[in-house]
């Protein structure tokens, strides 16, 4: 009854990590064919070791954060030396590396906040997910690009590993076009900021869900949780 807002823990098991050693970030370019991009991931992703992050970036992105004017995957590396060493000549095995300043990672979190204060009227942008099996990422990511190419000042980056690919678009961006993002089969989409007036017509099962919104506001009052998910809550 809470759209994945609320949550009970029960038990908490904690795992301490010294920190890394050694830390590096690296770009690698990534195709734009869904098969050449799929073989790229996968490949990243089945290389030894464990990055710390790998994240899909559309070409807007990477150069809103001053990383490249193509289409990107951003890699962290972590880990004591020798390690970190391993895993970087692993993944320069497969062409097309550079190493990059870590600063980026910070610019990618902060990215609605630039989208946001490029925008003429400083109206936060609307976020959505779309989530699905990992090995459907490609796939939905080069849906999601073919539709976020037509829109001026949008990014849109992935977690190829969480099968989730988020789409930040310019709140000023007409609700037909975003419309055509939320419909694609054996795909789950959560609205995580939108404006208000489009909450009904595009998630009126969340919004209109009278148990939903009871429980949400009977044990996060204040909207601190996930705020958005549900809609304006009434």
């Amino acid at each position: 009854g809470s759209w994945g807002t609320l949550g009970i823990i029960t038990e908490v098991t904690l795992r301490l990590y010294s920190l890394p050693q050694s830390s590096v970030t690296v770009s690698l370019g990534a195709a734009d064919s869904e098969t050449a991009l799929r073989q790229r991931i996968d490949s990243i992703l089945s290389s030894p070791g464990i990055p710390l992050a790998v994240e899909l970036l559309d070409a807007d992105t990477a150069s809103m954060i001053g990383l490249s004017d193509n289409q990107q995957i951003l890699v962290r590396l972590g880990g004591n030396t020798a390690a970190v060493d391993a895993q970087r000549a692993a993944l320069q095995s497969l062409g097309g590396i550079r190493e990059v300043e870590p600063e980026v990672s910070d610019r990618l979190r902060n990215i609605e906040e630039k989208i946001m204060s490029d925008a003429p009227d400083g109206e936060p942008p609307v976020v959505l997910r779309l989530s699905s099996l990992p090995q459907h990422v490609a796939h939905i990511w080069n849906s999601a690009r073919n539709i976020m190419s037509g829109i001026a000042g949008g990014a849109m980056h992935a977690t190829p590993s969480l099968g989730i690919v988020r789409c930040i678009i310019p709140a000023s961006t007409p609700l037909d076009t975003i419309e055509r993002m939320v419909s694609w089969p054996q795909t789950t989409v959560i609205f995580e900021r939108l404006r208000s007036s489009a909450w009904r017509i595009l998630s009126p099962t969340v919004v209109n869900n009278a148990l939903a919104q009871r429980v949400k506001r009977a044990f996060d009052p204040d909207n601190l949780l996930n705020p958005g998910i549900l809609g304006p809550l009434e």
